[in-house]
């Protein structure tokens, strides 16, 4: 999935950068081979069981992105179907479409952020209504079903790609009656930047339930407070804007002491391979693709914000 990610993020670049095309077309080459096959006819499908709703949501995007090849356009048309069909209104989306019932209702809410927003996306791409209609009935099902009054539902591993669907909602038509968990979501983000130590980070010592720090939940967590910042301008909320200001130059700061410049590289076996990613965490060398995906978007998002006089 988080390859499907970096095919995301190269394609939206290669838009405007042709440099990052002959990347993007070697790496949806790989992915393709992975995640399809042919069939009788020579038209390819999605493996089955294989492949997560995440999965497919992700891979989905990735193809409304990318319009060189006919034959994925098409499929995009099948997976879009797939994802409208897995969802059902009392139950949701499952983590595994092919099979009746997920294994984890945790990673089914997880997933249902990146379904509902890819079918946004695809509506927006193909002009499906059902697309649309889907996606709002996933959010509206996650709305019930974990209301926001209730902080046992909390998990900042759920926020993002959760909050990108009801942003997308909003920018998409106008309006959405999910802002209100939008911004109590980001709220919760805020709290957990309380750490002292490494202020900036999203960690909260008081909240072991949440797991340890690290850069994917950083920069996803950045991202959050920037969909937040600009809603709640358009809203004319402040209150708000201000604070997810400080935030997010919070953040940046803390992003920013993540990434490896030619100084701090010597112990790598390539030094130059390293330079420019974002460590795990400050004592975790390790470099994972997600933290360097999102740290990124986050880098150049906040340089339009700060050119448009927003942050």
């Amino acid at each position: 999935m988080v390859q499907i990610m970096a095919a995301e993020r190269l394609t939206k670049l290669a838009h405007d950068r042709p440099r990052f095309e002959p990347a993007v077309n070697a790496l949806i080459a790989h992915i393709s081979d992975f995640f399809l096959t042919i069939d009788e006819s020579e038209k390819k499908r999605p493996v089955g069981k294989k492949t997560t709703l995440g999965e497919q949501a992700a891979l989905l995007r990735l193809l409304l992105l990318y319009t060189k090849s006919t034959v994925l356009s098409e499929h995009s048309e099948k997976l879009a179907t797939n994802l409208r069909r897995s969802f059902n209104s009392d139950q949701g989306f499952v983590e595994t479409p092919q099979v009746e019932q997920g294994t984890s209702l945790f990673m089914s809410r997880y997933y249902t952020g990146h379904a509902s927003l890819a079918l946004l996306k695809h509506s927006i791409a193909s002009g499906n209504t059902d697309s649309r209609e889907i996606a709002a009935s996933a959010l509206d099902w996650l709305a019930n079903k974990y209301p926001i009054n209730d902080d046992q539902y909390f998990h900042p591993a759920l926020v993002p790609f959760h909050a990108f669907s009801i942003a997308q909602q909003y920018w998409q038509t106008g309006s959405s009656h999910h802002i209100n968990t939008l911004f109590y979501m980001a709220d919760k983000l805020q709290d957990l930047q309380s750490e002292s130590e490494f202020p900036g980070r999203f960690f909260d010592p008081k909240e072991p339930q949440y797991g340890p720090p690290n850069v994917v939940r950083d920069a996803l967590s950045t991202l959050t407070l920037m969909e937040a910042l600009a809603i709640a301008e358009i809203e004319g909320d402040r209150s708000r804007v201000k604070q997810y200001q400080q935030s997010i130059w919070l953040a940046l700061d803390n992003l920013n002491s993540l990434q490896y410049d030619h100084g701090v590289v010597s112990g790598f076996p390539r030094p130059d391979k390293a330079v420019g990613a974002l460590r795990f965490r400050h004592n975790d060398e390790r470099i994972r693709l997600d933290g360097v995906i999102f740290g990124a978007e986050v880098f150049e998002r906040a340089a339009l914000l700060i050119q448009s006089g927003k942050l």
